[in-house]
């Protein structure tokens, strides 16, 4: 059958069979000068070509000068990694696997890395007929080049087809401010010193020592993700520390040093958030290679980011008893937003007066040692630590991992009405629990789930327990 015209080259390979008057027709690796059977020297090639995917299984030595010994032949071939689509991989890949071996004795690459097809948002494939089709430009256009990277980058996930919402996309451009934000802080707070050095370890604070594990963390996950060619895992552990661990709390945490420390402190504090901030555009840079180029300039720590080594693994700086004790003051400010949320009472209104209670010793180390940063982070002001749980029954008691915070009663205008917010948030959480415990409960979706769906929806699952076993201690305190 002839070739689809779509699929015809007309430079191709021509099929190497010949044709003789006689009726004769014979292949051969060699142009012949008469025909294999009668010897007829009025003989024809086929003047058809081989189909696309021949010529295509040669690429990987052919277009380095093979079959001459080129420099360039010794030196690419093999490659390490092939990335391709799944729906070809008969096609090209085995066929490019198959002739290596013949032609070189050796296979063309060492990994092959599937990946997944574009789709629109609901999973459907873009057609033109069905009006579905996104140009990238214009995403590009409206949302920028590393934007439209990191948001297919994000759902990348194992060879699976990727749904392209513009809600991605537009995500991706709020992580791309806050990188600029971030960046512009940090540096405006370095006094023009760069590039940046991490102080000595004498200066390093709680929070550092917090912040310095959870980068190094960050940088072993990104490292081991890469390694497996998990790029999807790598993105989001990369924007979940830069934009919460980073961002949301370090940098937070580290304000009262750098707007009322000492000269010393402020030094210390941005030279730490710095030295991470560096090295962590480092490790976005191949996902947003623009914005990260911006601000790393900026820093002056060579010539551009695209050639600056990538972030070096400190084993030292793993902390675990830095991130024990920290994490118990995240639970603490965090139980305290989550209270005032449900109550309505606005971000900048001061609760005076609060009290709080550790479990155990490590929970006031914690907590004594970042009180300053408690009453920033919670917008509150810590009038005291106690060694045990107050009899004052004008405080309401409010749990957190590690501590239970009391806030003055006087916050709380009605308690029936208190006691009616907490049990219809209470309510709410259950039903999202059954829910996941439902989903988590069908075999159907565990068959079919990839392990890291499984997994996320396993940790929703225990971080909606821990929300609603503080949610109904706070309800036991009240009358």
């Amino acid at each position: 059958r002839d070739w689809n015209i779509s699929r015809q080259l007309w430079w191709g390979h021509r099929i190497p069979v010949w044709y003789c008057p006689n009726g004769h027709q014979f292949a051969a690796l060699e142009d012949p000068n008469e025909c294999a059977e009668c010897g007829s020297e009025d003989i024809e090639q086929d003047p058809d070509v081989l189909d696309t995917w021949f010529s295509s299984q040669l690429w990987p030595f052919s277009t380095l000068g093979w079959p001459e010994r080129t420099e360039d032949l010794e030196f690419f071939y093999p490659t390490s990694v092939l990335v391709t689509g799944y729906e070809i991989l008969y096609l090209w890949v085995t066929r490019m696997a198959m002739s290596g071996l013949y032609f070189m004795k050796e296979v063309p690459f060492h990994d092959v890395v599937i990946t997944g097809l574009v789709r629109d948002r609901f999973g459907k494939p873009m057609h033109k007929s069905s009006g579905n089709v996104v140009d990238p430009l214009d995403l590009i256009a409206k949302y920028g080049a590393d934007s439209v990277r990191f948001g297919l980058l994000w759902t990348a996930t194992g060879g699976q087809d990727m749904p392209l919402a513009e809600e991605t996309i537009d995500a991706a451009k709020r992580f791309a401010n806050k990188i600029w934000n971030a960046g512009r802080f940090v540096l405006s707070m370095l006094d023009g010193e760069a590039p940046p050095e991490l102080p000595s370890e004498n200066r390093w604070t709680l929070t550092d020592r917090w912040l310095l594990s959870r980068h190094q963390v960050c940088v072993a996950e990104v490292d081991h993700a890469l390694e497996e060619f998990r790029f999807a895992e790598a993105v989001q552990a990369i924007h979940h520390f830069f934009w919460s661990e980073l961002c949301d709390w370090a940098l937070e945490a580290a304000k009262p040093r750098l707007y009322d420390g000492s000269d010393g402190d402020h030094r210390a504090a941005a030279g730490v958030l710095a030295w991470v901030l560096e090295r962590s555009l480092r490790m976005i840079h191949p996902v947003m290679p623009f914005v990260t180029e911006e601000v790393w300039q900026r820093f002056g720590a060579g010539e551009s980011i695209m050639v600056a080594p990538w972030p070096e693994q400190h084993q030292e700086h793993l902390a675990p008893s830095a991130e024990s004790d920290f994490n118990v003051v995240m639970g603490a400010v965090t139980a305290i937003r989550q209270w005032r949320k449900t109550r309505g009472l606005r971000d900048r209104m001061i609760l005076a007066g609060v009290q709080i209670h550790p479990s155990g010793a490590q929970e006031r180390r914690a907590i004594l040692d970042l009180r300053k940063e408690i009453d920033r982070l919670a917008g509150v002001v810590v009038e005291e630590i106690l060694d045990e749980a107050p009899a004052d029954e004008g405080l309401v008691p409010v749990t957190s991992p590690g501590a239970t915070i009391y806030l003055p009663v006087e916050f709380v205008l009605d308690q029936r009405e208190e006691r009616s917010v907490l049990a219809k948030k209470l309510q709410e959480i259950e039903a999202r629990m059954a829910r996941s415990q439902e989903k988590l409960s069908n075999s159907a979706f565990l068959a079919k789930a990839p392990s890291d769906v499984v997994e996320k929806e396993r940790a929703r699952l225990a971080s909606l327990g821990e929300e609603a076993s503080t949610l109904a201690t706070q309800l036991q305190g009240i009358d």
